[in-house]
């Protein structure tokens, strides 16, 4: 059995590929798939290595989006062919994700990773198209408007502060009703007429009995929704 260790590290952006001149590497292994392989994509990447021998491995599968389907992957990032091109012409390119929906944090972490990237490579487009001089003219062209993100009612982007409150409202409410039921129809039973409603005359009228009730209810429901929506958190 063999083992080695490989340290990653990942680059993004136009002037990615310029990086790779640094390198003093005596040999390079290039994984890609077919397309980037025949269209000379590959080669052009291996000359920035020079004095480097290159290997390149093009057997990659270049659209795996049939994993998501069967469980292999959470979710996939698709960029098509001609997505290099397009943003080279300073074009308008769709990169798609397909995402496995069944939990809700993956398909949040994907779809907010790609969009952050996008925006970062938006920006260095930006840089390089405005012509400016200083490093403070970059930092404006970029994020004119310096802000922090903060989500509303779940700060800490958790999925417990996401679901959980409201699962607990929600079993509060059907407990509440279960209560409601079994004392309306404990009283039906006791009651000599058969009606849900007491049978001394003071109690006499629908809407006295139901709004008694009601505003009992209320108050309980108040206190432990108080505690759910406020304390919970």
């Amino acid at each position: 059995m063999g083992e080695f260790y490989c340290p990653l590290h990942i680059y993004v952006g136009l002037d990615a590929l310029n990086v790779l001149k640094g390198y003093s590497a005596k040999a390079a292994l290039l994984v890609t798939d077919r397309f980037f392989s025949e269209n000379g994509m590959a080669k052009a990447v291996a000359a920035r290595l020079p004095g480097c021998r290159v290997e390149i491995f093009d057997r990659v599968t270049p659209d795996p989006t049939d994993v998501v389907g069967r469980q292999d992957a959470f979710g996939v990032i698709y960029f098509p062919t001609d997505f290099q091109t397009r943003v080279s012409r300073m074009e308008q390119s769709r990169v798609s994700v397909f995402c496995d929906m069944s939990f809700m944090l993956y398909y949040k972490a994907i779809f907010q990773t790609a969009t952050a990237v996008a925006g970062n490579v938006n920006s260095k487009i930006l840089i390089e198209r405005a012509g400016n001089w200083t490093e403070r003219e970059d930092e404006i062209t970029a994020k004119p408007l310096d802000f922090d993100e903060v989500q509303l009612f779940n700060s800490t982007g958790g999925y417990g502060n996401f679901i959980i409150p409201g699962v607990l409202m929600l079993i509060i409410q059907q407990t509440l009703l279960l209560g409601v039921g079994l004392s309306v129809g404990t009283a039906r039973e006791r009651s000599k007429t058969g009606s849900f409603l007491p049978d001394a005359a003071r109690y006499d009228g629908v809407f006295r009995t139901v709004l008694g009730r009601a505003l009992a209810y209320f108050m309980v429901y108040a206190v432990v929704t108080a505690y759910v929506a406020l304390v919970v958190p």
